[in-house]
């Protein structure tokens, strides 16, 4: 007999019929090896499509030793930004906040919810545009900082 989670009671053939169980109920649990394999969860390509593409071409946050953004895009360095805060004010939040990814200071600053000018500029600065479908792919990609 295979054993459900410890949230909930085992279930075996001795236990009720099908009938008893409710209409289709299964009188044994699937061994989960025989359930499918979730598929991989993908992210989207935030340095390439957003950061490298609008954020500074270069001068903001496509290399470790930008002096602006200090922000390099790789996922490597990224990690590097986990819950570290705001460089200009530790108050405005951490970079890449890993309990919430909405309120990473790179998400609110594209997005414009944060306290200027305490906080610093929109992003991204000076001419670049950034658009809804950008600001949802740097969102999406952030979610893979949360622990």
């Amino acid at each position: 007999m295979v054993t459900a989670p410890p949230s909930a009671p085992p279930v075996s053939s001795s236990e009720g019929s099908p009938a008893e169980l409710g209409a289709g109920a299964p009188d044994v649990l699937p061994d989960p090896a025989d359930l499918p394999a979730l598929p991989p969860i993908e992210f989207c390509d935030a340095p390439t499509k957003v950061l490298m593409a609008t954020c500074g071409n270069g001068a903001c946050h496509s290399n470790g030793n930008a002096t602006i953004g200090d922000f390099a895009t790789d996922a490597v360095s990224a990690y590097d930004f986990v819950d570290r805060p705001s460089r200009r004010n530790p108050s405005c939040g951490r970079i890449i906040d890993s309990e919430d990814y909405s309120k990473s200071l790179l998400l609110t600053k594209v997005r414009g919810d944060f306290e200027a000018p305490k906080c610093g500029e929109r992003m991204p600065t000076g001419s670049f545009v950034i658009t809804k479908e950008q600001i949802d792919c740097l969102a999406s990609w952030l979610q893979q900082f949360q622990l």
